[in-house]
Order: C-alpha cells, then sequence, then structure tokens
C-alpha cells in the first residue's frame, strides 16, 4: 500500500512540474515580440498635442517581422540634419501576457526626402510632446533624442499611411 501510494505522489509531481515548464515557456515566448504598436506621428499642420496617434496594429506575424528587422538593421547610422527629415514617428511597442501589458519599447523613426529610413530606441519623455509642433521643436526634438546608436534600414519599417496623405 504504502509502495502504490509512493508512485502515484510522484506520478502527480512530475505531471505538475511537467504543466509548469510548459506554461512558463509559452509566457516567455509571447513577450519575445510585441502584441500591439501604437504609432504616432508629428505633424506641424495639426492643431493636435504632439505626437498624435495614427495607428495601432496587433498583427501578430507583422509585429514579429518588424521585431526582427530592427534587431538586424545596421547599426552604425548616422541621420541627415533636420531640415532633410521628411517625418518623424514615434513607436511604442507593448508586450502583453494574459491582457496585462508587463512591458513597454519606445522608438523613434524617421524617413528623410531621399527615401532613407532610420529607427531608434529611447524612452519617451514628457520633453517630446509638443502643442504645437514646427521645425524648431523638429530641431529641439532630434538634439535632446541624439544623433547616436540610430540604425540604417533598407526598406519602410511599416507601411503607414500619414492623416494628410
Amino acid at each position: 500500500m504504502l509502495i502504490r501510494v509512493a508512485i502515484l505522489l510522484t506520478l502527480c509531481s512530475m505531471l505538475l512540474i511537467s504543466c509548469s515548464v510548459s506554461t512558463n515557456t509559452n509566457e516567455n515566448q509571447s513577450l519575445q515580440y510585441p502584441t500591439i504598436v501604437y504609432i504616432y506621428i508629428y505633424r506641424s499642420d495639426s492643431i493636435k498635442p504632439q505626437p498624435e496617434l495614427i495607428s495601432v496594429i496587433s498583427e501578430a506575424k507583422l509585429l514579429e517581422t518588424v521585431t526582427k528587422e530592427i534587431q538586424n538593421a545596421d547599426p552604425h547610422a548616422t541621420i541627415p540634419t533636420a531640415e532633410k527629415i521628411d517625418s518623424i514617428f514615434y513607436f511604442q511597442f507593448s508586450y502583453e501576457t494574459k491582457g496585462i501589458t508587463t512591458r513597454t519599447e519606445d522608438y523613434i523613426y524617421v524617413s528623410d526626402m531621399n527615401g532613407n529610413y532610420f529607427i531608434k530606441s529611447f524612452k519617451m519623455m514628457p520633453q517630446y510632446d509638443f502643442d504645437n509642433y514646427n521645425t524648431s521643436e523638429k530641431e529641439l526634438l532630434l538634439r535632446n533624442i541624439g544623433f547616436n546608436d540610430w540604425k540604417s534600414l533598407s526598406s519602410p519599417l511599416l507601411k503607414i499611411t500619414s492623416p494628410t496623405q
């Protein structure tokens, strides 16, 4: 009788351990890629505070592709001067587990007038928010974010349609 109880307890323990390991593995995989990306744009032709939310993307396969493109981008890029920057976007990548945001990552993404694309990880702060946005704020924004640690992308990261287009 004692042997049967010991075998039963051992089997139950093994079952519980194997279930908990697979749960942790699934949670770690879900944190590998963002579940939602909020896309904001800095616009000088808007009366809304800047940056302005223009899109939310939650398509898992697309977010996995975007994350891999950022990770594989050329890490030694130099961005052009503010006058040559065409558009500035702010991406907030949100990682969720069971519907709860566990972490976020902030990226600034710019395109220049020659069709080049650059991205940089940064920490969004109140100084990057503007009531009115114009050319002088663009220069200030880029200067505050810094000119180091930009990555060059070979193509647009996402097909983003600005509200003005």
